[in-house]
């Protein structure tokens, strides 16, 4: 555990940054401030595939039977003996559901073989449907419990000003999370995202964690959160991670200081200024994009309080100086 960290630790960028838009209740500016990072529930997020996974409910929930089959028929209390050896084989069974059916109706004398094979085709039905609906339950309850704040490697997206800061009309935060005043802790819950072609399967996970009666494997959530189609790979995207049952609902996280903010190259100078007043008594660099003339790119040039002063007073109508 304490190498993969290390690696992890080794290949996190320098610097990575978080696109924001100007929400009307300042909360944004107001995170800015604070050193703090939004958490947010995944279903939040624009991606409707984020947090994603899949999972053989049939296979869980029949380890689940396996595990637990002795007891299940001690509860049924049957009138009719079961053997050991019918047990062993029941523990083997992929349909163990569907075999203990079949196996209890054709012990029974009060049902005829047509009409325990009818209650065994309507149990196959029954339970399908049932495992149908655990899946979706399953997949949404991993959704409702992960909180996840989200990083870029890049602060120079043309499609990431645009999606995420409100059309150049925003800002972008950097972050230094290598910096040795950053909790430990935070780096612990902070990941790459994986881009791949195919959705995690929670089969594996689960399975080891019923038969074994441990929670730990239900850790794999932070592995679907880091998970994300190769369409998104343009984001160079890196997470932070809460996982599931931490915390019960979104809220801000403490952070390390910024070691700098971007205004978007549309940015109202009311809101470069509102920045500025954000970061210039706490030391933190503040930049101003601009659309390049000669290629499709962003550039970026040091912001200073004249610069604010003079836009501020010409968005007042006055003359600046």
């Amino acid at each position: 555990m304490w190498e993969s960290r290390l690696v992890k630790f080794a290949h996190m960028p320098s610097a990575l940054y978080q696109y924001h838009a100007f929400d009307a209740a300042g909360h944004a500016v107001d995170n800015l401030r604070l050193d703090r990072v939004w958490l947010s529930a995944p279903s939040r997020f624009n991606d409707p595939y984020d947090c994603a996974l899949t999972v053989a409910m049939s296979e869980v929930s029949n380890e689940y039977f396996r595990a637990g089959i002795s007891e299940i028929i001690t509860k049924a209390a049957p009138p009719f003996t079961i053997s050991d050896e019918e047990i062993r084989e029941l523990t083997k069974s992929r349909s163990v559901v569907q075999d203990l059916a079949r196996l209890m109706t054709s012990k029974s004398d009060k049902l005829t073989s047509s009409q325990a094979a009818a209650f065994v085709r309507a149990l196959d039905r029954a339970v399908g449907h049932e495992y149908r609906r655990l899946e979706d339950r399953l997949i949404e309850t991993m959704k409702g419990g992960l909180l996840v704040s989200c990083f870029s490697e890049r602060r120079d997206s043309i499609i990431m000003w645009s999606h995420y800061a409100d059309c150049h009309r925003g800002f972008c935060v950097e972050y230094d999370f290598k910096q040795r005043a950053v909790n430990k802790a935070l780096v612990n819950l902070l990941f790459p995202v994986l881009y791949t072609d195919s959705l995690i399967d929670a089969t594996r996970y689960l399975d080891p964690a019923i038969a074994a009666d441990d929670n730990n494997n239900l850790y794999f959530g932070i592995l679907a959160a880091i998970s994300k189609s190769p369409e998104w790979a343009y984001e160079k995207e890196w997470r932070i991670v809460v996982p599931f049952g931490i915390l019960d609902r979104e809220q801000p996280l403490p952070v390390s200081r910024p070691r700098a903010v971007y205004l978007g190259a549309r940015s109202s100078r009311a809101k470069r200024r509102i920045i500025w007043k954000a970061c210039a008594k706490r030391g933190i660099d503040l930049f101003l994009c601009h659309l390049s003339n000669h290629s499709y790119a962003i550039e970026t040039v040091p912001l200073t309080e004249e610069d604010t002063i003079r836009s501020s007073k010409a968005s007042d109508g006055t003359e600046a100086p």
